[in-house]
């Protein structure tokens, strides 16, 4: 039972690396793109912040949320009467439905426009509230919180190198699958959850 919820939360978190993974691309590939363009071009184009300060904050914040979401979790555990863990797994498994379909949108967005202000904060406002659900889902699944830490934010902080890393050097085709995959993982996560709580019911 503990490998199939250690390979469910690994799965899990991966998956909700996805958006940093689209944020660390976009950087990468307009970093890219604007070192190309000729030194009058580029003094006129907008100066992107630095980009590894904004990326240690996420870092910062997204941990915070997910205290914040073990904590309400925690908190509200016993209003649902023991029917937590299958709350929980529906959760998930929604998360997962929901962040496949996005990864198809975002896929079919130009990779060789940078994102906007506007649309960065959408992304991060977003990733916020999938990783509350899940710090709230990981409480009511009775999963220690160090555990958590020591698996979700080493799959943070490899999905921001590797988001740099694939659009400074522009694998797009990569990227794309990378996301998708990414959304399958929170799914088959979250179908191993189910199919031991299936068993334990049994």
């Amino acid at each position: 039972m503990i490998i199939v919820y250690n390979l469910a939360l690994i799965g899990i978190s991966a998956g909700l690396a996805a958006d940093n993974l689209m944020l660390a691309f976009h950087n990468g590939n307009y970093t890219k793109i604007n070192r190309q363009l000729p030194e009058l071009k580029r003094n006129q184009r907008y100066v992107s912040p630095n980009w590894i300060i904004v990326l240690v904050l996420l870092f910062l914040m997204e941990n915070m949320v997910l205290i914040y979401g073990i904590e309400f979790g925690e908190f509200t555990c016993f209003l649902l009467k023991n029917n937590e863990e299958i709350i929980a797994i529906g959760i998930l498994f929604g998360m997962g439905i929901r962040m496949f379909h996005e990864a198809k949108i975002k896929n079919r967005v130009s990779v060789l426009s940078a994102l906007n202000t506007r649309r960065c904060i959408e992304i991060i406002l977003g990733t916020s509230i999938y990783i509350f659900a899940f710090g709230c889902a990981m409480a009511w699944l009775k999963i220690d919180y160090h555990k958590i830490n020591l698996i979700v934010s080493p799959l943070l902080i490899v999905t921001y190198l590797s988001g740099i890393v694939l659009g400074r050097y522009q694998f797009n085709k990569t990227f794309r699958y990378l996301n998708t995959i990414s959304a399958l993982m929170i799914i088959a996560g979250s179908l191993l959850l189910t199919l031991q709580h299936l068993k334990n019911i049994l």
